[in-house]
């Protein structure tokens, strides 16, 4: 059953704060409608609503990401020689494809020694499940 008032309801059913702020009155009604029908179907409870539950879950299955800069050294120690000489390639194909300033920076060399390449650091993202 779709209460297609269900805003209006708030003040029997003590609904959350965030329904009754002016902000969520914009939403379209079917949308407030059927977050009420679940909030009321969970007992009214939104921990226990399946929209909760649902984009909980979502949330911790997605992946997430950080850059991290490495050298030339932890390549090579993660992936040996031959693959850490592939990425370094890449990434300097990379460099040389960037469009603007604010691309990202694939390879940083070192202020001190430019032309030696194990101490440049590469652009490398590290990806984890929260």
């Amino acid at each position: 059953m779709i209460y297609p008032y269900a805003v209006y309801c708030c003040a029997e059913y003590s609904c959350p704060p965030l329904i009754t702020h002016p902000g969520f009155l914009n939403l379209d009604r079917g949308i407030i409608a059927s977050l009420f029908e679940d909030w009321l179907q969970s007992g009214k409870s939104w921990h226990s609503s399946t929209t909760y539950l649902n984009t909980k879950r979502s949330r911790h299955e997605k992946k997430r990401g950080a850059h991290v800069m490495r050298n030339k050294a932890w390549l090579v120690e993660k992936y040996g020689e031959p693959a850490a000489n592939i990425v370094i390639e890449n990434k300097k194909q990379l460099q040389s494809q960037r469009a603007s300033e604010f691309d990202p920076c694939w390879v940083m060399r070192n202020p001190d020694l430019p032309d030696s390449e194990d101490t440049w650091l590469f652009l490398l993202q590290k990806i984890y499940n929260i």
